[in-house]
């Protein structure tokens, strides 16, 4: 499985690849892969690397329709076009081999390919909060994140399974976007928490 981080910079969202460890997290180095594109109002909402096309998809959330793209490792586009949904995150399920998007309402939904614009409704208002980040673990099960606290839900019916709270120095408050983040390599789980420094600095480990 590829490893990367998604850099917001004035507006340019640049993917790259990740690698090192680093004051308990990973840490971004290496050459960059390419830029995402966002649009003119919209907002870079998620990316997700499929491995039998070996592309990379993201998406643009804050409207209806948004705006996705799918691009190859070298920056050329193979899709850019929209779904009908407001995305706030994307990401691959191995166990099926399915793209899938999380809309702004909660819902779960399974990006149709080969790609014709159009998405299927898997999961309605399953998550804990519109800006949740969320992942695929435990056999493919569907877990999200908000303010340090884990939820997993059961993918065939939405059903809530278990719960855990993060370690105390996650933030404890609204503190976007550090406060939903969450990514899966399929055993492990990986967060963004907020840290202030003595001098007052804030850094964000993963």
């Amino acid at each position: 499985m590829k490893e990367f981080a998604i850099i917001l910079i004035a507006g340019l969202v640049c993917l790259i690849m990740a690698g090192g460890v680093a004051a308990g997290g990973y840490f971004a180095k290496g050459a960059l892969i390419h830029i995402l594109p966002s649009g003119a109002f919209a907002h870079p909402a998620g990316i997700a690397y499929d491995p039998n096309t070996d592309t990379y998809w993201s998406i643009e959330g804050g409207h209806t329709p948004s705006n996705i793209y799918e691009q190859s490792p070298d920056g050329s586009f193979l899709v850019s076009s929209t779904v009908p949904i407001d995305g706030r995150a994307i990401v691959y399920r191995p166990e099926d081999e399915n793209v899938y998007i999380r809309d702004y309402n909660g819902g779960l939904y399974r990006l149709n390919l080969p790609f014709d614009g159009t998405v299927t409704s898997v999961l309605s208002d399953v998550f804990q909060y519109s800006q949740c980040g969320f992942a695929f673990a435990d056999g493919g099960n569907v877990f999200d994140v908000y303010n340090g606290l884990v939820k997993e839900y059961d993918f065939a019916t939405g059903a809530e399974l278990a719960s855990f709270t993060l370690d105390p120095l996650y933030p404890s408050n609204a503190t976007y976007p550090y406060n939903c983040m969450l990514a899966s390599n399929g055993t492990a789980y990986y967060v963004v928490e907020t840290v202030l420094t003595s001098n007052g600095t804030e850094y964000n480990p993963i």
